[in-house]
C-alpha cells in the first residue's frame, strides 16, 4: 500500500498532467533526484547518439542527463528571458524534479519574469505497440509571463551527433512541412538519423522559430550570443562541418499569458545488431531514412494546437496508466519498476 507521503507525491504528479496545474512550493514539492533514472525512447529503438555520447542500446538516454549541462559544450537547453539574459535549463537551477514512469516532470528557477516547467517522456503506452515503439522523446515546456508587461521569451535546443569517425562527418538536413519543422543529422551511406522537431507554429502571430545548422562545436559560442541578443537566430548555411544543430522558439506573451513548447528528440535506427528490423519500423508510413526520421516527429504533432493534439492524448493515456496503477496499490517504486521491466 502506498504510505501517505507517497501518496501525496504520487497524486501531485498527476494532478501536474496533462495541464500543468499551478502548485504551493511550500506545500508540494522538494528537490528529489531519481535513484534509478527513467529511461527515454520507445521499445527496442536502438543506440542514440547525442552530444557526443554513445548511450547504450537498450535505453536511449536518462532523466539524469537530460539536458546535458552546457559546461560540456556539447548541447544544451537556454532560455531567453530578455534584456540579454540566456539562462541554461540545467541540475543546477532545476528547484523540482519527481518521476513516474515513463515521465520526468521539472520546475526551473529561470529568473524573476517567467515560470517555467517542463515534462519529458516517451509514449510508453502499455496497451500500445506501435506508440511504445517509436524512437522519440519529447520535452514539453510550459512558459508563464509572471511580470505585469508584455515580454518575450525564447527556448534553444542544441544538439550533435558524432559518426565516430573524424574522416566521416555529420551532415545537416531540414525538412519544413504542414506538420512540423525537423532538423536532423546523418551521413548519405548510414541509414541513422538523430535530430530535433517542433510543431509548426505559423498560425501564431506572436510566435517566431527555426532549425540552423551548427559547426560544432565552433558555432556555439556564437550562436549562444546571438540568441541571448534577440531572442533568435538568423538562417545560417550548412557547411561540411555541420554535424550540431540548434532548435530555437521564440513567443511575446502579454502579462500573466501562458504558452506551450514541444521540442522533441527523434532518431532513426532501424537495424538491430543482428540484422533484423526494429519493431517500429513495422509501422513506418515513410521508409527512406531522411523521410522516416521526419515520420517520426510528426507523430507526436497531429492536430496540433488543440487538446487532441497527440502528444497531449499520449499524456493523457500515460495519466490513465498510473491511476490504474495506483487503483491496484502499487507504490511510486513499484510503478516505475514494474514499468521497466516491460524493456
Amino acid at each position: 500500500m502506498l504510505k501517505p507521503t507517497e501518496r501525496h507525491e504520487i497524486e501531485y504528479i498527476l494532478n501536474l498532467r496533462p495541464n500543468f496545474h499551478r502548485f504551493d512550493l511550500q506545500e508540494a514539492i522538494r528537490i528529489q533526484p531519481f535513484p534509478d533514472p527513467i529511461p527515454l525512447g520507445g521499445l527496442d529503438t536502438g543506440i542514440w547518439v547525442a552530444n557526443e555520447r554513445l548511450l547504450p542500446d537498450k535505453f536511449t538516454a536518462a532523466a539524469n542527463v537530460v539536458p546535458i549541462s552546457p559546461v560540456d559544450n556539447r548541447g544544451g537547453v537556454y532560455l531567453y528571458i530578455g534584456d540579454g539574459t540566456l539562462s541554461p535549463l540545467t541540475v543546477g537551477n532545476t528547484i523540482a524534479h519527481e518521476a513516474l514512469f515513463p515521465l520526468t516532470w521539472r520546475r526551473f528557477l529561470a529568473g524573476p519574469t517567467v515560470d517555467l516547467e517542463s515534462v519529458t517522456f516517451s509514449p510508453i503506452l502499455l496497451d500500445s505497440a506501435r506508440e511504445s515503439s517509436l524512437p522519440i522523446s519529447l520535452n514539453v515546456y510550459r512558459l508563464k509571463n509572471d511580470s505585469n508587461a508584455q515580454r518575450k521569451f525564447g527556448l534553444l535546443q542544441t544538439l550533435s551527433y558524432s559518426t565516430g569517425d573524424a574522416n566521416i562527418p555529420a551532415t545537416f538536413d531540414l525538412q519544413h512541412d504542414r506538420l512540423a519543422l525537423t532538423g536532423f543529422l546523418g551521413v548519405a551511406d548510414n541509414e541513422r538519423r538523430v535530430g530535433l522537431s517542433t510543431p509548426d507554429f505559423h498560425s501564431y502571430g506572436k510566435v517566431t522559430q527555426g532549425i540552423e545548422p551548427l559547426a560544432w562545436p565552433g558555432d556555439v559560442d556564437e550562436v549562444l550570443e546571438e540568441f541571448a541578443a534577440t531572442g533568435e537566430l538568423e538562417p545560417r548555411v550548412a557547411g561540411q562541418g555541420s554535424t550540431g544543430l540548434a532548435a530555437w522558439v521564440s513567443v511575446v506573451l502579454d502579462p500573466q499569458e501562458e504558452f506551450e513548447i514541444p521540442i522533441s528528440y527523434v532518431w532513426h535506427d532501424p537495424v538491430r545488431p543482428d540484422g533484423t528490423l526494429r519493431a517500429y519500423t513495422g509501422h513506418l508510413g515513410r521508409t527512406r531514412a531522411d523521410n522516416a526520421v521526419v515520420w517520426v516527429a510528426e507523430q507526436a504533432y497531429e492536430d496540433f494546437g488543440t487538446e487532441a493534439a497527440t502528444y497531449r492524448f499520449w499524456m493523457q493515456r500515460i495519466h490513465d496508466q498510473h491511476e490504474s496503477q495506483i487503483a491496484a496499490g502499487l507504490t511510486v517504486d513499484e510503478i516505475n519498476s514494474a514499468s521497466k521491466a516491460i524493456f
